[in-house]
């Protein structure tokens, strides 16, 4: 069975071309919203992974959206329900004094621990998160 850091490198690996789709469509978004779009967290079940358990896959709910000014996963990422990352995901969208900018957080469960990983684009650098156990 592999490894939290072999199952961590995949999704890192899936990760890294979502990452680069939602940049580009990002871009997008704010230039027709005036915003950055906002994903809710799908699946809204954080995936498990164990010793004996490698590949978990919970269904992403990539039809619902943040408020009635957005619009969903479907829209903006569809790519998100037809290849799960085997990650629960999920997209914050911020307006801080600096300007605006979004963050990408990928969430997994192993023998029990949560861990978390959280890329951003924008002035906020300090919300960047390389893998990490979160607190219970």
């Amino acid at each position: 069975m592999p490894t939290l850091n072999q199952i961590k490198n995949r999704i890192n690996s899936k990760a890294s071309i979502l990452w680069s789709l939602l940049q580009t469509r990002q871009e997008i978004y704010l230039q027709n919203n005036g915003i950055y779009w906002q994903g809710l967290i799908t699946p809204s079940q954080i995936p498990v992974f164990s010793d004996v358990d490698d590949n978990p896959l919970n269904a992403n709910d990539t039809d619902k959206i943040a408020n009635s000014h957005s619009v969903s996963w479907n829209t903006v990422l569809p790519e998100v329900k037809d290849a799960p990352l085997s990650a629960q995901l999920r997209v914050d969208a911020y307006k801080s004094p600096f300007g605006h900018g979004y963050s990408l957080t990928l969430r997994l469960i192993y023998n029990g621990r949560v861990f978390s990983r959280t890329k951003q684009h924008g002035p906020e650098t300090w919300m960047n998160e390389n893998w990490h156990e979160e607190s219970p």
